[in-house]
């Protein structure tokens, strides 16, 4: 998060003062971007192809933040469905979702 209140998906700028890491970039522009950033970071197809209890990281057009955690285990494609259903434009897969109690789901600033 900037000092401005906006959110992004790209390298932190120097301003910022809140940021969260993650690999692969899973949409770009509103439009799936796995593959491409899989190439990118030199990923196995097991890690984004693969089942998997996930955590994202995605902001709207109108700069909402969502950071979802997935009930169930799921490959990158359809975490990535997950994130355009929220309403996402950009999103990233999170760090440390091995297991369902690694991280709450927050709406509204309210962890459930």
């Amino acid at each position: 998060m900037l000092p401005d209140g906006s959110w992004h998906i790209c390298k932190a700028p120097a301003n910022a003062f809140h940021a969260v890491q993650g690999s692969p970039r899973i949409l770009k522009d509103g439009k799936s971007f796995t593959s491409e950033s899989v190439k990118r970071d030199q990923l196995s197809d097991s890690f984004w192809k693969g089942q998997n209890y996930r955590v994202a990281g995605g902001v709207t057009a109108d700069g909402r933040l969502y950071q979802p955690r997935t009930l169930d285990k799921v490959d990158m494609d359809t975490l990535g469905g997950i994130m355009l259903g929220l309403g996402c434009t950009n999103a990233i897969n999170g760090e440390e979702a091995a297991a369902p109690t690694h991280s709450r789901m927050i709406t509204d600033g309210v962890a459930k």
